[in-house]
């Protein structure tokens, strides 16, 4: 693994730990809402519509929407402006985690997660692949089937690639859930404002963004010589 590839796994890392203190913030502080992905969202939807909840329905339709705007947002904007996806994309998560703590507790807790689900979905399509592997930074469920199916073929045939599979997909499950346990933990003492917690590893993501540019420059300017 060379220095470029060790700085995007890193990176990969700390964007999981964040995913997964912001799914855990979620769940904990409003109201069992888990606000990185739509799945939940889109069942609670029907149970809504059977039961005409109208007034549900539309705020968890505007979830849903901002959840796709994100999704297109990621497509769209590299291709129409000459903009740096994965340094907007951090720069707006530090912008919403700071204002996430000033959210008071009495706040419908679907609206309070309206920036979560914007900016969940953003990380998602932003950082979804590392090293050539599909890798969620925002949800586990097939981190979890890649980890296991890679280490029952590093079982089956001893290649080594599987065995490297299986580590990328298991560290990025590791650092999702040590997030997720900053996350739970810090809420106890720190309620909503445990929130804050998680510029952190934003700015250590920021950090490794600037040293992976750092690093490609001096790397162009080596091979103009």
């Amino acid at each position: 693994m060379n220095e470029k590839e060790r700085l995007e796994l890193y990176l990969h890392y700390s964007l999981s730990l964040t995913g997964g203190f912001m799914g855990a913030y979620a769940l904990i502080n409003r109201s069992e809402i888990f606000g990185s992905a739509q799945t939940s969202n889109l069942i609670h939807s029907v149970i809504d519509l059977l039961g005409g909840n109208w007034e549900s329905i539309l705020l968890r339709l505007a979830a849903l929407f901002l959840f796709i705007l994100a999704i297109m947002a990621s497509v769209l904007l590299p291709r129409y402006y000459k903009i740096n996806l994965r340094l907007g994309c951090i720069v707006l998560e530090l912008i919403v985690v700071a204002a996430l703590g000033f959210f008071p507790e009495s706040m419908n807790p679907m609206e309070a997660l309206y920036p979560v689900f914007f900016i969940m979905a953003l990380q998602w399509c932003t950082f979804g692949n590392v090293r050539g592997y599909v890798c969620s930074t925002i949800f586990s469920t097939n981190n979890l089937r890649q980890f296991i199916a890679s280490l029952c073929e590093y079982y089956y045939d001893k290649d080594q690639k599987h065995l490297e599979k299986a580590k990328i997909y298991g560290g990025t499950l590791l650092y999702y859930h040590l997030g997720a346990a900053s996350a739970i933990l810090s809420s106890i003492p720190l309620g909503i404002q445990s929130v804050w917690l998680c510029l952190i590893p934003l700015c250590i993501s920021l950090a490794l963004l600037e040293a992976e540019r750092l690093l490609l420059k001096v790397r162009a300017s080596q091979a103009s010589l």
